[in-house]
């Protein structure tokens, strides 16, 4: 379970793996971010983001 409201955002880029700028520009939150890659990774596994 992955938990937090923030947004990707163009200053944190850097520091966010897997994130991109296409997630900046439409304010896609943090976890939705690493959950959708941790489904592409690996698909055996359950993620529910917050």
């Amino acid at each position: 379970m992955l938990i937090d409201f923030d947004e990707i955002e163009f200053k944190n880029l850097n520091r966010i793996v897997n994130s991109t700028i296409e997630d900046a520009r439409n304010r896609v939150t943090k976890v939705a971010s690493i959950a959708d890659a941790l489904t592409t990774y690996r698909d055996d596994i359950e993620v529910i983001a917050i």
